[in-house]
Formats: structure tokens, C-alpha cells, sequence
């Protein structure tokens, strides 16, 4: 593996984000979900060093980045980052609410952009209904049960299963 694995903290838009770094080649950066940290991706991050500069790093709150206050935007800590590193152009892999920041750094900044993989990833500002407010409820209780079997049940559809066709019952 080329590269010297590195790591620390940036100080960026008033916060102190860890980071870590690994390998070298293109600069591959991933985004943790919203339920983790850094450490989500300990199966990937040496697999992926064999061939770019993989970047990995706690967003604001989660592992080793301590809370701040105030209002924030994770695709500009983000992009902070990839300044602080002298990054300019970098592939991101982000899951969950780490896909967001993702699409949202890509949507503002799309010259610095080689690739985008989302997994799970929803897009800020998406609308939100009813189902949906009822379904993260559900998801808090299941949450708070620590048990699907003390879960509420799911039973309302979400907006996007509402207005998807039904299937054809032709063979």
C-alpha cells in the first residue's frame, strides 16, 4: 500500500472534524451514516487505500468530533475538509444521512465531484407527509421498545409507495 496513514483534527467552519487518511491515488472520501461513526467503514478502508487516498472522518457530533454550536452545514464541513487536505476533486461514498451531505456537496460544488455512490441516502429538503412523521414516531418507539416485538407497527404508506403503480396482474 502506497501513501503514509495519516490522521488528525481540521479545523473547519468552527468546528475541530477528525480525520483519518490512507493509501494514495485519486481521493476517495467516506461518509459516515447518521447511527456511526468513522469506524463504519474498518471493512472498507484498507481494501479501498490499496488503490486511491481514502479519506474517512467523524462529521460533527459523531466519534471523535466534538458537538458545536450553532447552525452548520455538513456538505460545508465537508468541503472545509477537503480544503484543509488540499483536496480539489474527490469521489465520495456516502450511506444514509452521509449520502446527503454527499448529494448536497455535489449539488454546490459539482467541479470538485469524480464520483458519487450512495447507499440508503436520502436528499435534504425532500418534502416530508404525515406516513413519513408517523414512521420516524414508529421508529422512535422501536427505539426506546428495543424490541420489534414492542414496536408500534408501520401501517400507513409512504408518499412515494402511494403514487407508485400497482402491478399488472397480467401473466
Amino acid at each position: 500500500m502506497k501513501g503514509t496513514p495519516g490522521s488528525g483534527f481540521a479545523e473547519v467552519n468552527g468546528a475541530s472534524l477528525y480525520y483519518e487518511t490512507l493509501g494514495a491515488g485519486e481521493p476517495l472520501v467516506l461518509l459516515h451514516a447518521g447511527i456511526a461513526d468513522r469506524r463504519m467503514w474498518d471493512g472498507q478502508f484498507e481494501a479501498f487505500a490499496e488503490r486511491h487516498r481514502v479519506v474517512r472522518y467523524d462529521r460533527r457530533g459523531f466519534g471523535r468530533s466534538p458537538v458545536t454550536d450553532g447552525p452548520y452545514y455538513h456538505h460545508e464541513d465537508l468541503r472545509g475538509l477537503l480544503d484543509s487536505l488540499g483536496i480539489e476533486r474527490a469521489s465520495l461514498v456516502g450511506c444514509s444521512m452521509g449520502g446527503g451531505a454527499a448529494i448536497d456537496f455535489a449539488l454546490r460544488h459539482p467541479e470538485r465531484i469524480r464520483a458519487l455512490v450512495l447507499v440508503g441516502s436520502a436528499v435534504s429538503g425532500a418534502e416530508s407527509d404525515e406516513p413519513t412523521r408517523t414512521m420516524a414516531r414508529t421508529r422512535s418507539g422501536y427505539l426506546r421498545a428495543k424490541s420489534m416485538a414492542a414496536a408500534p407497527p408501520i401501517e400507513q404508506p409512504t408518499r412515494l409507495a402511494r403514487s407508485m403503480p400497482r402491478p399488472s396482474s397480467r401473466s
